[in-house]
């Protein structure tokens, strides 16, 4: 079965399993920095919401697909879903103003940070640059792709 986003169920199931592990290696990161004396409160906390956050959600990811592949009209529903262009453009307007909102965020943190902290307004301004390459990357990709 095709799924749009991600090629095939196969490859579906390899991305809720990535973030799965994702998480489960920040949760283990933690761990061991933590016993080492190597992370503050914060940055363990950090660690602690975003690495069980995702396993958790890789879980009820994989859960919920089990689910609706055990009959097979859940599983046609859910690939028809999948399939549907009205779908595919809400997901992909949903994206783009969200990434829109992020480019804001991330020059507004910048401006905050500048007089605050040094190192935070250059990892910001680092972001900045890795999205401003990855949209021109994307972007020369498609070109020739499409």
């Amino acid at each position: 079965m095709l799924c749009k986003r991600f090629g095939t169920r196969k490859a579906l199931a390899r991305a809720q399993w990535g973030v799965i592990f994702l998480g489960a290696v920040m949760l283990g990161t933690c761990l061991v920095l933590s016993r080492m004396g190597r992370m503050d409160g914060q940055t363990i906390g950090f660690y602690l919401g975003a690495g069980s956050g995702m396993v958790t959600g890789g879980l009820v990811m994989r859960l919920e697909d089990r689910w609706r592949r055990r009959t097979p009209e859940r599983a046609e529903q859910a690939d028809r879903a999948l399939g549907d262009e009205r779908n595919q453009e809400i997901n992909r307007r949903a994206q783009l103003q969200a990434g829109e909102v992020q480019m804001f965020a991330l020059i507004a943190a910048m401006l905050v940070a500048w007089p605050l902290n040094k190192a935070v307004f250059w990892t910001a301004f680092a972001l900045l640059w890795v999205y401003a390459f990855s949209y021109l990357g994307a972007y020369a990709y498609f070109w020739r792709k499409l």
